[in-house]
């Protein structure tokens, strides 16, 4: 669990300025950044580069894991909004089966075709947001498709029985 004191929170966003760092500003704790990092995965850049008083640029930096452009993605940092994002996705998923358990299949049978179509194109936009991005290494780009016409057949081809 992430434990965040308000001194922590209150001494960053009286030293902002608004336009990056002042001369003598300290830096971001490692606690506050694991917040904004985190907090920029789940909301937007821009709310949360407001909220805690840090550039826009920062805050899209920390949120995909980097400190310092010198020193490149911090491993700790990224695993640990990873993991965040992971559990956030695991809470949700739990709660999206819990909510289709309770359907039951006569509220579906009572519905319109619109509001049934709609649920189905909701539901799909979820199990896609849901499935792990995996890379396989291959682009439709680079695919290509062959299409073999099939073999017609002629009427000399099969046997005629009259009758």
């Amino acid at each position: 669990m992430l434990k965040v004191t308000k001194e922590h929170l209150d001494e960053l966003l009286k030293k902002h300025s608004g336009h990056g760092r002042t001369n003598g500003t300290k830096n971001i704790p490692p606690i506050v950044r694991e917040v904004i990092a985190k907090t920029a995965q789940i909301d937007t850049v821009r709310a949360t580069s407001e909220a805690f008083g840090v550039s826009h640029s920062r805050a899209q930096a920390l949120s995909e894991g980097v400190i310092t452009r010198e020193n490149g993605n911090d491993a700790s940092l990224t695993n640990k909004v990873d993991k965040f994002i992971e559990k956030a996705q695991e809470q949700a998923a739990e709660k999206l089966l819990h909510t289709l358990n309770v359907i039951t299949p006569e509220e579906i049978g009572a519905s319109s075709l619109k509001e049934k179509l709609n649920a189905a194109d909701k539901l799909a936009g979820v199990v896609n947001k849901l499935r792990p991005n995996v890379d396989l290494g291959v682009s439709v780009k680079d695919s290509n498709v062959v299409i073999y016409r099939p073999e017609q057949k002629k009427e000399s081809d099969y046997d005629v029985v009259n009758t």
